[in-house]
């Protein structure tokens, strides 16, 4: 898990419409999500994370389950099987403004 997501670059949190986190980048050498893994357990660093993000982005990135072996696979969020059509987008698109939910004839 997290041998191909960037920490920085990727859209892997649990949240919002970006799904990015909130802590800046800054002088740190961390790179891929298993990076925050330890290697013994398998589990997350609870100590690195708690040191290298914002609280707000601790909390996420502990929620997340660290199952092991599993490929990393990014899905469309705003579609319950993870998959990308056009009513997906449409619908985000509409819901992001409510200005926009005006139908036009």
């Amino acid at each position: 898990m997290g041998n191909t997501s960037r920490i920085w670059d990727d859209p892997w949190l649990p949240r919002g419409l970006t799904q990015r986190q909130y802590t800046p980048m800054g002088p740190n050498l961390l790179t891929f999500v298993n990076d925050l893994i330890d290697p013994v357990t398998g589990q997350w660093d609870k100590e690195l994370i708690e040191q290298t993000f914002w609280s707000e982005d601790a909390l996420a990135i502990l929620s997340i389950p660290t199952p092991d072996g599993m490929d990393d696979t990014f899905a469309w969020y705003y579609d319950r099987k993870g998959m990308f059509s056009v009513r997906s987008a449409y619908r985000l698109y509409c819901d992001s403004e409510p200005t926009r939910k005006r139908v036009y004839k």
